[in-house]
């Protein structure tokens, strides 16, 4: 596909509007076009440096930031660089949707597993080359991780610690989320690339709408119904001019407004990043399974059972045992376990909601000197939600398992 990509940002809203009689931009029009870039190239570009960079002889990981609000396709560029850097490390496309299912994370007490993984793997196979340590994430809406607001919880500062530890492994962290303010300052300080995004409304008397058609079928092989449209853009921020544009967006929230955001800052290059989105292909269909399965479990901790704090943790292990077990086998109708699950617990109290799941007891550890919390009886909604993740679950495991796991094969955490 051929773009003519400056032409088609002069015919946007936010330079017309916002950018037109600036006189930076209209050098940069003159001067600058190599700025207004090619999709496609843009991306393979920032990929292959990504790449470049993690696999080097000294190791070094990379941050990656996605911004913009509800429905400019962050997730699914997001799955796009996720796809291209897999690729570009060598692993084939079964092999990438297999590791998809570990690598898209959307749950805080899902991201310090998901490290340790990566640590385990690299422990188990020390003949690995930079080529196989490197290795990209996902964190889909990462204000859920890194929230700033709870900052001084146990679970946040156990996990931006590994921010600073984990450079060595190479990990390639690709982050998006539409509250850039709520990002820890640990976390925005890591940044090594920012890619802003924002949506172009069209109708269907627009010269592009033929072109927004044609891409749209692509993503929905379908037609598109309504009588406007959107064609997303995109703004990429190198790491020299993060520290200011993250300054700003923290102290105004202007996610909102790309002609404001793109006044103060001009970016390095711009793209329509719509015209790439198809390129998720069966990826976003995972991540969409993924992104279900998240709220699903952070609603039922969150709202149906009010577990709190890190009782969250208890009950992730929880899931964990009843997945290791399933089929789940009952005593009766009313979900009586023939055999209870057994979770270590350092503390009797503060169970902070566990207690609303089923039926439990809390006994004395006599090996341990610690407790033991016994799961007799699970509530129908908890088991209805087993069953209906359970093959996500399952391909989740090996991050869920992750602390036997090391147990088993004798390496220390």
């Amino acid at each position: 596909m051929d773009l003519d990509v400056l032409e088609m940002f002069k015919d946007t809203k936010v330079y017309q509007e916002y950018l037109n009689n600036i006189k930076s931009w209209q050098e940069t029009l003159k001067k600058h076009i190599e700025k207004f870039a090619d999709p496609y190239f843009v991306i393979d570009d920032i990929a292959n440096q990504i790449v470049e960079l993690t696999t080097d002889d000294i190791a070094q990981d990379y941050w990656l930031l996605i911004l913009g609000y509800p429905g400019t396709g962050k997730s699914s560029l997001s799955i796009v660089f996720y796809k291209k850097i897999m690729e570009k490390l060598g692993y084939t496309y079964e092999e990438i949707r297999e590791w998809a299912y570990k690598d898209i994370i959307y749950l805080l007490q899902e991201y310090p597993k998901r490290i340790k993984y990566h640590d385990f793997l690299i422990k188990k196979h020390p003949e690995w080359g930079p080529n196989q340590i490197a290795h990209p994430i996902v964190l889909d809406e990462a204000h859920n991780v890194f929230d700033i607001f709870i900052d001084k919880s146990k679970d946040i500062v156990e996990l931006l610690q590994y921010v600073y530890e984990i450079r060595e492994w190479r990990l390639i962290h690709v982050v998006n989320t539409q509250y850039p303010n709520q990002l820890a300052k640990r976390v925005q300080q890591r940044f090594k690339g920012v890619i802003y995004l924002w949506n172009e409304v069209i109708k269907r008397n627009h010269p592009l709408w033929d072109l927004y058609e044609w891409e749209y079928k692509k993503l929905f092989n379908k037609r598109p119904t309504n009588e406007k449209g959107f064609i997303s853009w995109a703004a990429f921020y190198k790491q020299e001019k993060i520290p200011f544009l993250m300054n700003y967006l923290s102290r105004f929230y202007t996610i909102d407004q790309p002609g404001l955001i793109l006044k103060v800052f001009e970016p390095n290059f711009i793209f329509p990043h719509f015209f790439v989105l198809h390129e998720s292909g069966d990826l976003y269909k995972i991540y969409k399974k993924i992104k279900d399965y998240g709220y699903a479990t952070k609603s039922l901790m969150r709202d149906v059972y009010e577990i709190k704090n890190s009782s969250r943790s208890i009950f992730i292990k929880i899931i964990t045992e009843l997945v290791k077990r399933y089929p789940l086998e009952f005593k009766d109708d009313k979900g009586t376990l023939k055999e209870p699950i057994e979770i270590p617990i350092i503390k009797k109290t503060n169970l902070f909601g566990i207690e609303n799941i089923g039926k439990i007891e809390v006994e004395k550890n006599k090996e341990t000197g610690g407790y033991k919390l016994k799961i007799k009886k699970i509530d129908p909604t908890f088991i209805d939600y087993i069953n209906m993740y359970y093959d996500i679950l399952v391909k989740r495991m090996p991050l869920y398992n992750i602390v036997e796991i090391f147990k088993r094969e004798g390496f220390k955490k």
